[in-house]
Parts: C-alpha cells; structure tokens; sequence
C-alpha cells in the first residue's frame, strides 16, 4: 500500500482485540454498532457507559437511586454516532435524571468529537451542572494522510484556568504521532470553547 496516495486515509488506531476475546473482527465491528449502556452505584457515585451508537433504539437505564448528592459519571470512550432520535433520548434520560436529582454532578470523561460538536449546538444537551474531565480531539497529518486522536486530561495536558480561547488555540494542532508533523484539528475547533 502507497501511504503517499492521495485521497486516502491512513487510520494509526489500536483496536484493544483483548476487550473482545474470542471474536473476529466483523463480529467486534457489529457488536460496536448496536448499543449498549451499563452503570455501576459506588457510594454516591455512578457510573455510566455508553458503547456504540444512540438511536431510537437505545435504552437507557434507569437511574431511580440517584440523590442530589450524587456524582454521575460519563464515560464516553466507546460512544459512536448519535442519530436525530438518539439525541432526543438522550436529552430527555438527562433530564429525567436532572427531575430526580436538580443538584447531582455530571462528570464526562473521553468526550468523542461528535459530543463535543452536539453539545456546542443543542442546548441541553449536557446539563448545566456538567464538567468536562477529558476529551478526544481527532487531527489529520496531510503529510502522511493519518488520522490520529489526542486525549486532553485537565491536570494534566489541559489546563483548569485555560479560557476557552486558550483551549482552542493549544489545540489547534497536534504532532502527528506518525511523522512528528505538525497536523491541523480535524474538527471544528469551536465545538471545545465552552469546556
């Protein structure tokens, strides 16, 4: 394979096989396009999964034992493509959250770029009490034509007293984790102002 044609992309990502033993790879693809959400209840704390995609089919759990003491925990890691029905589901789970618990904490974590880009656009989409704690910036190297991601952590790559002008200026570009070339965010980098 030309790494040099033009129009094509080259994807340096590591499926983690080991999360799937004894699967094939059309299986492991299937499987990521259904969707599937699981929660643990630690103390006041809980936490949320979300693998694959959101659509109308999507069911979300129920959360009856949230308190306004709780802290409630997105992991967004494995979260896919969110349709037009997804999105309504979503907000209204959020909301019926929010009814049982006003003052419960949102704490995302691993926010994929397309939340990113939805919760820059649709209001509601995450509640006003929310705290994005990590978030995946994808970039594309024209140089080597690859897409990679970049995982920014508060505390540790990001910084908490980053305006958000700051923030979308420090990720603007990425070295490419193929060739060390400066790459261009491959997303609209307005979408992270608000963090």
């Amino acid at each position: 394979m030309n790494l040099q044609t033009p129009n094509k992309r080259l994807v340096c990502e590591t499926v983690e096989l080991h999360k799937y033993p004894n699967q094939d790879l059309f299986s492991i693809l299937l499987y990521m396009k259904n969707s599937k959400i699981t929660f643990e209840k630690k103390e006041d704390q809980i936490t949320v999964k979300i693998i694959g995609e959101i659509s109308a089919t999507t069911e979300f759990p129920k959360l009856e034992t949230v308190s306004d003491k709780s802290k409630i925990l997105l992991l967004l890691d494995e979260a896919g493509y969110v349709n037009s029905s997804g999105i309504q589901g979503w907000i209204r789970w959020l909301q019926e959250i929010q009814k049982l618990a006003p003052n419960a904490k949102f704490m995302i974590q691993m926010l994929p770029a397309n939340f990113a880009k939805l919760s820059s656009n649709i209001r509601d989409f995450f509640p006003k009490q929310s705290k994005v704690e990590s978030f995946v910036a994808p970039y594309f190297c024209e140089k080597c034509n690859t897409s990679f991601n970049v995982i920014f952590k508060k505390g540790s790559n990001w910084q908490s007293e980053w305006t958000g002008a700051e923030l979308v200026q420090k990720i603007s570009t990425a070295a490419c984790t193929c060739c060390g070339t400066t790459a261009e965010i491959d997303t609209p980098v307005e979408a992270y102002q608000n963090f």
